[in-house]
């Protein structure tokens, strides 16, 4: 039979192997995919791993210093680099950032902070950067509106541009730098000014299939079947030659 130093000695052990089972501590030291735990006893772990996304598809989340975590050791309690951390529990050191129940929170530090909430809108907010980049295309659908405000300039590089709508407004000074094909009708609202052409009055400029008509223009330089006539007034709406 065993005698009583035995026994104890034996509960003792089953006491430390049920004890080092299932662990409260917090993140101390982070080295690659590893990291080191501290408990409440004061002592700590080797490095082991954390729990997270591994597969097809994965998620990379280094924990932060001080974050608190469960450990569970898979050996029953005897070794102790046989341990996995379940990170993210909320403490002091790193309280929840929403207390919500209706929004999905994640955020890094200050520079990263993004809230979904369950009426199904998306709120991103970013310190720097954003940059994507898509091997065929990227493509943006809104029911109603999409609205860009830039505090310097908006750039759009490309070997071909396209802009189809029923209606375009643009405000402000516009430079076009290459040629100009105009398909459809010209409407001119207010006074144009070209190297040739000083100036003329809001509306005296009309285009179509037959050709084009000036009037009430001042016009410096042109040459009209090889004839070259500088200096006319023209005034009326008529055809000069």
């Amino acid at each position: 039979m065993l005698d009583a130093l035995a026994i104890v000695k034996k509960f003792k052990n089953l006491h430390r192997l049920l004890r080092n089972m299932v662990r409260l501590g917090s993140v101390v030291e982070v080295v690659g995919d590893r990291a080191v735990i501290q408990y409440q006893s004061g002592t700590r772990s080797p490095l082991i791993r954390w729990v997270s996304l591994a597969g097809a598809f994965s998620a990379w989340r280094a924990p932060s210093v001080g974050e608190q975590v469960v450990t569970l050791n898979y050996s029953g309690g005897d070794d102790e680099t046989a341990c996995v951390a379940l990170v993210g529990l909320y403490s002091n050191a790193h309280p929840s950032k929403s207390q919500d129940p209706h929004q999905a929170h994640f955020r890094w530090d200050d520079f990263f902070d993004a809230t979904v909430s369950d009426d199904g809108s998306l709120l991103v907010d970013l310190k720097t950067n954003i940059v994507l980049n898509a091997g065929q295309k990227i493509v943006i659908k809104a029911g109603q509106q999409i609205v860009m405000n830039a505090g310097n300039s908006i750039n759009v590089s490309t070997s071909d541009y396209t802009r189809k709508a029923s209606t375009a407004t643009t405000e402000g000074v516009h430079t076009q730098k290459g040629k100009v094909d105009i398909k459809g009708a010209l409407d001119v609202s207010t006074s144009v000014k070209t190297p040739a052409i000083l100036s003329y009055a809001a509306g005296a400029f009309s285009m179509d299939s037959s050709g084009a008509s000036i009037s009430h223009a001042i016009i410096t330089s042109c040459t009209v079947n090889g004839k070259s006539v500088d200096g006319h007034d023209h005034d009326g709406n008529v055809t000069p030659f």
